[in-house]
């Protein structure tokens, strides 16, 4: 690429022309190489996405193989599951293979840490409320976990860490498969 710059006199006449010349061809395979990277990051992108729809499970022993023949049976199921475990050994992993696996596969996938939310809103996060059922509530009310997973799954993981008294509300949901809202009338099934 060349440019080449005129300089005139004070009366108009041409008397010099200044040029310079750059060579693009650094530039036009630079550019190429970074074309080839963009290309390979969006490969890699959509090979890493994939990877995380499969959520394939690597095993070797006859016990997890089993595990992953019953939950293969049960996902063919309308049945309220529950998956025992300490900490750490997967249990979130299992239930979204179960999701995925099952006909709720294209409905939402809710996975609730009952650790983590405070006992005093417990009630409003799991079933929702109704409009003006207290201080600080929104004005139109507000749809829970368990009303956002409608037709999905609902992942309640440490269950075990709630209080009684709240654990026995989620039995009561699990078994009736209705609830009602805090500050609600009608049950919602």
């Amino acid at each position: 690429m060349s440019t080449a710059y005129p300089i005139f006199d004070e009366d108009g006449e041409l008397i010099h022309v200044v040029s310079y010349a750059q060579d693009q061809t650094e530039i036009r395979n630079l550019q190429d190489q970074y074309g080839q990277l963009e290309k390979k990051i969006q490969e890699y992108q959509s090979e890493v996405e994939e990877l995380r729809e499969q959520e394939e499970l690597i095993y070797r022993s006859k016990e997890m193989r089993q595990i992953a023949k019953t939950i293969h049976r049960v996902s063919k199921t309308d049945a309220t599951v529950m998956l025992l475990g300490e900490s750490g050994v997967g249990k979130s992993v299992f239930a979204r293979r179960l999701h995925n696996q099952s006909y709720r596969s294209k409905e939402p996938f809710i996975e609730v840490n009952c650790s983590t939310i405070p006992e005093s809103l417990f009630e409003s996060e799991m079933f929702g409320y109704e409009a003006g059922s207290f201080t600080g509530a929104q004005k139109q009310g507000k749809q829970g976990l368990i009303e956002q997973a409608d037709n999905g799954t609902l992942f309640l993981d440490e269950i075990g860490e709630l209080p009684l008294d709240m654990q026995v509300k989620l039995l009561n949901v699990l078994q009736e498969k209705t609830f009602k809202r805090v500050g609600g009338k009608k049950s919602i099934r």
